[in-house]
C-alpha cells in the first residue's frame, strides 16, 4: 500500500506550519516526527534553530536529555546564519526512525529546508519515512526561481530529490487558500 506523504510550501509566515499545528489538534493522538523553532538568545536580532520531537514543549537546551538540538545560530541583523547539521543527524534522525518504527499514524516533518544539506543521517531517515507506510504530513521550503535570492537556497539536491519523488505531494499555501488547505488536510488524512 502506498502511503499517503503531503509537504505545504509557500512564502514564510503564510500559515504551513499553522495549518499543520490546527490539523494535528483535531487529530486523537500526538503526531510523531520533528518541528523546528526559533528561541531568542541575548543580543539584539539574534536567535537559535532548534529541532525538537513534534508535539515536545522547548524545554531547557542546556539541559541533556531534552531531546532538543540548536540547528543554527541566526544574527538576524547581519544576515549571518551558522548550520549545525550534527543537530539534524541526531536528534532530527533519531525522532524520525523513532517515528517509523513505532506504529506512528502519522509523521510530521515541520520542516525541510536547505539548512539539511550536510546531515546526512537525517536526508536518510527522511527518505525512508517517505518509503514506509506511516503517513508524511510535513512543510517543504518554498523554491526559489533560479537565481532567485531570500529565506536560503531552497534548490539543494535534498529538497529537489523529495519534490520530485512519485509519492509526494506538494500544496501551495497563500493567505488565500490557507483555509481551504486546513480542511483538505481534514480530508486527506
Amino acid at each position: 500500500m502506498e502511503s499517503l506523504n503531503v509537504f505545504l510550501t509557500g512564502e514564510r509566515g503564510v500559515g504551513k506550519s499553522t495549518a499543520i499545528a490546527r490539523f494535528a489538534a483535531t487529530l486523537d493522538f500526538t503526531p510523531a516526527g520533528f518541528r523546528t523553532f526559533p528561541l531568542p538568545l541575548e543580543g539584539a536580532g539574534r536567535d537559535c534553530v532548534c529541532i525538537a520531537a513534534y508535539g515536545a514543549p522547548p524545554g531547557d537546551l542546556a539541559v541533556p536529555g531534552q531531546g532538543n538540538g540548536v540547528v543554527a545560530i541566526r544574527n538576524r541583523d547581519a544576515f549571518k546564519m551558522e548550520v549545525f547539521p550534527a543537530a539534524f543527524d541526531t536528534v532530527g534522525a533519531r525522532v524520525l526512525r523513532e517515528g517509523r518504527s513505532s506504529g506512528a499514524r502519522l509523521v510530521v516533518m515541520d520542516e525541510l529546508g536547505f539548512m539539511e544539506s550536510g546531515a546526512a543521517a537525517f536526508q536518510e531517515e527522511v527518505r525512508l519515512c517517505l518509503g514506509a507506510d506511516v503517513p508524511v504530513l510535513g512543510v517543504l521550503k518554498k523554491a526559489l526561481p533560479p537565481g532567485g535570492f531570500g529565506g536560503g537556497n531552497a534548490r539543494t539536491a535534498f529538497l529537489e530529490s523529495v519534490r520530485a519523488r512519485g509519492d509526494v505531494r506538494v500544496l501551495e499555501v497563500t493567505e488565500a487558500n490557507r483555509e481551504k488547505i486546513f480542511r483538505q488536510l481534514c480530508e486527506m488524512f
